[in-house]
């Protein structure tokens, strides 16, 4: 009966986790642009004299996913017509759009043989290794794109919006000193932000199955888990997010939905709040919130400020916690305090003091490998009314392994000292999808 149950909701919640995006996305754009409409918008772009620069009717026709059918147009006009490197740009914008990767930068390719230097296609190539995740090989077009033609605008913002968000601490120097040498060069355009905005932002979908499970000493049984997690980022950072977790503590068995938001406030400023429940709570709270700020200072550094609430069956706590993070060439930094208030009617309400330290190394742009260290006073909730409260110490060793443009494994080592009541050793292994 749990294994049905279990697979039921599993099946749900990725099914929420995949659609929600889109169903978010149809309920912004509207009303449908019917199929006559979408071909007058498409001859419209090809029979203007700015075809480049008209980007309002193709980007409608992303809003509302009709790009597969657009793409079809353009191929058929290609193959009647005489070739026209418009339209050939057209495509390869299209099949970016659509993450056809391989596509794009084939079509990117096939003009750049004809039209070698053409700074139009060698941006809208870089887009492309930008959104595949190839910032390397996107740096490098830009630089020569930027040498040859210094008075695209373009160019200049998505060079400088890769470097800034580069992990290393020499690109983010780099993107200083172009962005200072673009504000003279562009004094009209708006470059009071820390953070310029490139010409498409990135939108994508990770879905990651995991495990894990954690070896206690003395007489307690070993604990286990599966989860299943889904998030969308859409186009303007935003992201939706949701994980379905079974666990099993102590002989008891939950099962827990965590859904979650995150969106730009502005520049600088960052927003986040998730909640999850858990329709039995043996172990795990009958509901959490946790609400979050971010500010992003320059040079690297991070703070945040973080709010948690949670409802167990007999015990509640509020905990507090304030992270300053820095990132420094290849590494990153982090400390945490937390400040958590333990209430319950059975117990005296106290409030309990925790830090933590960790650092990572990325060894390429997207993996890593780092540890954290964690020491103070927490609660381990059993079920019971009094759940034990004791000094705490654990050690993590943790990372994310790029396999490629598509997949990762995600890894953690664990030891953690419960007071004098146990301790365990365990660890979490997930497989990662990103398309």
């Amino acid at each position: 009966m749990q294994i049905v149950f279990s697979l039921r909701l599993l099946k749900t919640v990725f099914f929420i986790g995949l659609t929600l995006p889109y169903q978010i996305l149809a309920a912004e754009s509207g009303e449908k642009i019917e199929t006559q409409k979408l071909f007058e918008n498409v001859l419209t772009i090809f029979d203007s004299n700015n075809t480049v620069n008209n980007q309002t009717d193709f980007k409608q026709l992303l809003k509302h996913h009709r790009l597969p059918k657009v793409e079809r147009i353009l191929r058929s006009k290609i193959a009647v017509t005489k070739y026209d490197p418009e339209v050939h740009f057209q495509l390869a914008r299209v099949l970016s759009w659509q993450k056809k990767y391989p596509d794009a930068l084939e079509e990117y390719d096939r003009l750049l043989k004809k039209h070698p230097g053409n700074s139009d296609y060698l941006l809208g190539k870089a887009q492309t290794l930008h959104w595949d995740k190839q910032d390397n090989a996107a740096l490098e077009i830009l630089e020569t794109a930027r040498l040859s033609s210094p008075e695209h605008l373009g160019v200049w913002k998505l060079q400088i919006t890769i470097l800034q968000n580069s992990i290393r601490q020499t690109d983010k120097d780099k993107a200083e000193i172009l962005r200072t040498q673009a504000m003279l060069r562009f004094p009209a355009a708006n470059w009071s932000s820390t953070t310029i905005s490139a010409e498409e932002d990135i939108s994508f979908t990770e879905v990651e199955f995991g495990t894990s499970v954690d070896i206690l000493d003395g007489t307690y049984d070993n604990w286990s888990s599966y989860y299943l997690s889904a998030e969308h980022q859409f186009q303007n950072r935003r992201k939706i997010y949701s994980v379905i977790t079974q666990s099993e503590r102590f002989k008891l068995v939950d099962k827990e939905l965590l859904v979650g938001f995150f969106t730009p406030i502005n520049s600088n400023w960052n927003f986040l709040i998730d909640t999850s429940i858990a329709p039995d709570n043996k172990v795990r709270p009958k509901w959490s919130t946790f609400v979050q700020l971010q500010r992003s200072f320059n040079y690297g550094w991070n703070a945040y400020l973080g709010l948690r609430k949670t409802k167990y069956d007999k015990t509640d706590t509020q905990a507090f916690s304030f992270t300053i993070e820095r990132y420094w060439k290849n590494f990153r930094f982090d400390y945490t305090a937390f400040a958590t208030q333990v209430s319950g009617p059975a117990i005296t309400t106290e409030t309990l003091i925790t830090n933590a330290l960790g650092g990572d190394y990325f060894y390429d742009d997207k993996s890593y490998i780092g540890a954290a260290v964690t020491s103070g006073k927490e609660l381990e909730y059993n079920g019971t009314a009094n759940p034990p409260r004791s000094e705490v110490d654990a050690l993590v060793i943790r990372g994310r392994h790029w396999l490629n443009n598509h997949w990762a494994v995600n890894y953690s080592l664990l030891q953690h000292t419960q007071g004098t009541f146990y301790t365990r050793y365990g660890y979490r292994i997930g497989l990662r999808y990103r398309y």
